[in-house]
């Protein structure tokens, strides 16, 4: 079984200014998105996905992830930093919310 990405190694805070450890194989604009679950979405009443938003307002760490990872198409990176917790977004608001996207 593999494991998905970003796996988050610590229990974020949903606050500002928080330890954020996570592995992933495909990091960009300093945000992480996780999908937490599946419900109804109110506004579209269509059930979509749902994600933890998170930014990273500075990386301390970045290096390869330790361990075996030849069953994945690429080897996935280990970060740590100050992070701060953004919200959960339905998938239809990750493209369009301006918090969301720069």
């Amino acid at each position: 079984m593999k494991v998905p990405f970003p796996h988050i190694l610590t229990e974020p805070k949903q606050s500002n200014g928080f330890l954020f450890r996570f592995v992933t194989d495909n990091f960009s604009d300093n945000r992480i998105i996780e999908k937490v679950r599946t419900q109804n979405n109110p506004k579209t009443d269509l059930m979509e996905s749902v994600y933890n938003v998170f930014e990273m307002e500075a990386i301390e760490e970045r290096r390869k992830a330790k361990g075996d990872w030849s069953k994945w198409d690429k080897h996935p990176e280990y970060f740590k930093g100050v992070g701060k917790y953004i919200g959960d977004q339905f998938e239809s608001n990750l493209g369009t919310n301006d918090f969301i996207k720069k």
